[in-house]
């Protein structure tokens, strides 16, 4: 319903596509106004696809933002950081201050990776619907400039694990990751708990 994203085109053709791509794709929002204050955020999608309903629900809440959702396949799970690097280079953006990387769902997983890889790159790391994988599980708890959201109904909440993350938060004596749950809230907590989500963002991204 959209006037602006209605004309869009879809990226599922690409990323469900028979042959894999030798070109990558992205799709960007861009403010009405630019100024050297403008910060960009990179956004990972999660399994099934890069949706436009992922960038439509940021740009409408975060319309002074550029950003940019690169896709990769059917999940940003597996995205390398060069791929990210690309997307940026193509975009041509030279901020101020370096980007926010979010992840949603497996893309939450594939954002945990790169940012661990290459830290310096972002200013801060936001996963939704997701946890810190076990191969960077160590780096990413030590990291205060990485957060973590969830719904309480997730089965990885539901069988402890969230708690076990929380309580390694709470002895170190510089803290590190947060986590903090949706009440309620199954893995589509950003649809069902459209203004819980939207303040946590802002929270973290003052």
């Amino acid at each position: 319903m959209d006037p602006v994203y209605a004309r869009v085109p879809s990226a599922l053709p690409y990323c469900f596509a028979a042959i894999e791509s030798t070109k990558g794709r992205a799709t960007v929002y861009l403010p009405d106004r630019l100024t050297p204050a403008t910060k960009l955020w990179v956004f990972l999608h999660g399994y099934g696809g890069n949706f436009l309903w992922y960038q439509h629900y940021l740009s409408e809440r975060f319309p002074d933002r550029v950003i940019l959702c690169p896709a990769y396949g059917i999940s940003g799970g597996a995205m390398p950081a060069g791929y990210v690097r690309e997307a940026q280079a193509q975009l041509g953006w030279k901020p101020g201050k370096d980007p926010d990387l979010m992840g949603l769902s497996a893309g939450g997983f594939g954002a945990s990776v790169i940012f661990n890889s290459s830290p310096s790159d972002f200013s801060s790391l936001l996963v939704l619907a997701a946890y810190p994988p076990a191969a960077v599980e160590t780096s990413i708890l030590r990291k205060a400039n990485a957060a973590f959201l969830a719904g309480d109904q997730e089965s990885f909440v539901l069988d402890g694990r969230w708690r076990r993350w929380q309580e390694v938060q709470r002895r170190r004596p510089k803290g590190g990751a947060g986590f903090s749950l949706i009440a309620g809230g199954g893995r589509f907590f950003m649809l069902s708990h459209p203004d819980e989500t939207t303040a946590w963002l802002r929270e973290k991204l003052k």
